[in-house]
C-alpha cells in the first residue's frame, strides 16, 4: 500500500510537471505570436505608407539628375499636376504647349525640346516609354507607389 501511494505521487509530479511547462511553453509560444503580429502590422502600415508615394526622377543626360517623391491623392494625379509639384518643390519652370488638343512638354528646367533634343518618359514597372513632345501628359495618371524617369535626350 506504501508503494501504491508513492507511484501515485510520482504520476502526479509527473503530471503536474508537464502540466506546468505545456503552460509554460503556451506562453512563451503566445508572446511570440504577439510580437509576430506587432511586426506584421508596422511592415504592413509601412506597406500601405510607401504605396501612397509616387517617385519621380529628373535625368538631364549630363550626369545631374534630381529625384522626387511625394504623396498621391487616392484618385491619382495627371502628369501635368506632377510636373507643376516637382517644379514647385524643386524651384524650377516647366513649360507646356498645346498641340492638336495635346497638351505636351515644352521644356523642364530650361531644357527645352528640339534641336534633336527631347524629354523622355519611362515606367520602369511596366516597361514603357514615351516621348513627352508628342505625349497628351494629361493621359497619365500616377498612382501610389509608381515611379516615373524623366530623361532628356
Amino acid at each position: 500500500m506504501f508503494q501504491d501511494t508513492e507511484i501515485s505521487y510520482n504520476l502526479f509530479r509527473t503530471a503536474l510537471i508537464l502540466a506546468i511547462l505545456i503552460f509554460i511553453t503556451t506562453l512563451v509560444f503566445d508572446a511570440y505570436l504577439i510580437m509576430l503580429n506587432k511586426t506584421l502590422n508596422e511592415h504592413a502600415k509601412i506597406i500601405s505608407q510607401n504605396m501612397q508615394l509616387a517617385h519621380v526622377f529628373l535625368d538631364y543626360g549630363n550626369g545631374h539628375r534630381r529625384a522626387f517623391e511625394g504623396d498621391v491623392t487616392p484618385g491619382g494625379l495627371s502628369l501635368m499636376d506632377v510636373l507643376l509639384l516637382i517644379s514647385e518643390a524643386g524651384n524650377f519652370k516647366v513649360g507646356f504647349k498645346e498641340i492638336n488638343d495635346k497638351v505636351v512638354v515644352d521644356s523642364i528646367d530650361n531644357y527645352a525640346n528640339g534641336g534633336g533634343h527631347y524629354w523622355e518618359i519611362s515606367l520602369s514597372d511596366v516597361d514603357w516609354k514615351r516621348r513627352l513632345d508628342g505625349f497628351d501628359v494629361r493621359q497619365l495618371i500616377f498612382t501610389g507607389g509608381m515611379t516615373a524617369n524623366l530623361t532628356y535626350r
